[in-house]
């Protein structure tokens, strides 16, 4: 997905591809140092970038949530662009603001946040470069 992602201006082929905005956010490992690539969906809401680590609902934050509560700093592929972000976690009234706009466009979120007891954390990538 990674490759087909890079190799089409930002585009992959497929029901996800069409249905879904989709980036690459690169992340430092937490433990291992090493950058890791990954594709998420995201969404622009207010002209900020916005990512969501569900985790399809899972009681654990997902890896790259992890990582990026280690080592903020990461780099973001949209389309055929690339940049610097610092991701920032929503809290309160902004996260829920934000999080009721993203379930409007993918109500499988919200289904997502009822399967756990736990908050799921909402990203705002905020450029840097």
């Amino acid at each position: 997905m990674i490759t087909e992602f890079r190799n089409n201006g930002g585009s992959i082929a497929g029901e996800v591809g069409e249905n879904v905005n989709l980036l690459l956010l690169t992340v430092t490992g937490a433990k291992s140092g090493k950058e890791r690539v990954i594709p998420l969906a995201f969404f622009e809401i207010e002209h900020r970038i916005i990512i969501i680590a569900s985790l399809g609902g899972s009681d654990k934050h997902p890896r790259w949530y992890v990582n990026l509560q280690r080592n903020a700093d990461v780099k973001v592929e949209i389309g055929g662009g690339t940049f610097s972000a610092r991701a920032a976690t929503l809290n309160g009234d902004d996260r829920d603001h934000v999080f009721r706009q993203a379930c409007r466009t993918m109500p499988v979120f919200a289904e997502y946040q009822n399967k756990t007891d736990r908050m799921i954390p909402i990203v705002e990538l905020k450029r840097t470069n």
